[in-house]
């Protein structure tokens, strides 16, 4: 891990602390005992509203997916094609998960998140491979390994490069740094452990205040999640299915979420 991303870890838990042991929070619950609760409801009814936008993105996604199975003829075939299809189409089962638990203020929903990050990840890989014909990953994928995500960072990398504009921005590094500081949720890191004390009570909060809040927050990050898988999806019809009507209709889609 880089000194960049230790000193932001390092930052969280500090900030962390700080408000745990704050005595705001305290004066506040004791000055109106409903406080959780009404916050509680605040973050319930943020998460209400934007819930609907990530479920009719990913409706307008899957019929592109589900698209993909007509350009293969066997579902077992080790093809490039085959293997961004079944990765996108288990994407799709676990956006469902994510936001049935989103919905209960389930802070669960955050590893589907990066579940599906991992699966648009390697369907990304494989498209950008199939460009000049390699097989590298895909027959690794297919013969039962890991794929870490460094392959597809430096894949993705190498593609990035070949666009002017992105000259003198460490692009690997940027992408490095954000996935370790993604990791600290998955790997029960205590930084994420700190999130789940409530500063009001200094106890792990049961309440589910803080779970509501947390899934709020989260769902700005699954909205990222959803417009990456959507650009993804472009990548695949462009360079593994070569339809470019489907790919400006996906970016029509794209367009119109990420406003």
């Amino acid at each position: 891990m880089n000194e960049n991303a230790k000193g932001k870890i390092e930052f969280l838990i500090q900030d962390n602390l700080r408000a745990i042991k704050s005595k705001h929070p305290k004066i506040a619950l004791k000055a109106d005992p409903n406080i959780l609760e009404q916050d509680k409801k605040k973050s319930a009814e943020e998460i209400a509203l934007t819930l609907p936008s990530l479920q009719k993105h990913l409706d307008e996604l899957l019929p592109f997916i589900q698209n993909l199975r007509k350009h293969i003829q066997d579902i077992t075939e080790q093809t490039h094609i085959c293997a961004a299809y079944l990765l996108l189409a288990r994407a799709t089962q676990d956006w469902k998960s994510l936001l049935s638990l989103a919905e209960k203020g389930d802070i669960g929903c955050w590893s589907f998140i990066r579940l599906i990050k991992e699966s648009v990840a390697l369907a990304d890989l494989f498209a950008l491979e199939s460009r000049g014909d390699s097989r590298k990953y895909i027959e690794k994928w297919f013969s039962g390994q890991i794929i870490g995500h460094a392959a597809y960072r430096e894949v993705q990398t190498e593609f990035m490069r070949q666009d002017p504009s992105n000259a003198g921005i460490d692009i690997e590094a940027m992408a490095t740094e954000l996935y370790q500081m993604e990791s600290l949720v998955i790997h029960a890191s205590y930084s994420t452990m700190l999130e789940s004390v409530s500063p009001f009570t200094e106890d792990f909060d049961y309440t589910g205040r803080t779970q509501y809040s947390r899934t709020s927050k989260a769902l700005g990050y699954a909205h990222g999640t959803m417009v990456n898988m959507n650009i993804v999806l472009k990548s695949v019809y462009l360079f593994l299915i070569k339809d470019s009507n489907a790919y400006e209709d996906l970016d029509k889609i794209l367009i119109k979420y990420s406003r």
